[in-house]
């Protein structure tokens, strides 16, 4: 298994261990209300967005709907955060089709 795929697994399983724990009784991570673990580990998830692995957390229902209400709850100031990020995945999408 190459470096990228044991990432890749290591993401499903936090992104498991994520729904099946942490969100499995309450909407944010540590209650019914968003906290700073929530924003921590958001961002740390959105940072597959710019490299095209958004995949890795999307396939959970549970986890998208999380990162859903935080953004809700934390725009504009979440997107404004991650514009970044936007415009580096616009740049790789670039990059990797010439490839």
């Amino acid at each position: 298994m190459g470096k990228v795929n044991f990432f890749r697994q290591k993401v499903r399983e936090v992104v498991k261990h994520l729904e099946e724990y942490y969100l499995a009784k309450t909407p944010f991570l540590s209650s019914d209300v968003i906290t700073i673990a929530d924003l921590f580990c958001a961002c740390e998830l959105q940072q597959l967005y710019p490299v095209l692995e958004e995949g890795l957390y999307e396939s959970s229902a549970v986890v998208t709907a999380w990162m859903a209400r935080v953004r809700k709850q934390t725009n504009p100031f979440f997107d404004e955060a991650h514009q970044v990020g936007r415009q580096v995945r616009v740049m790789y999408e670039k990059i990797k089709a010439q490839l």
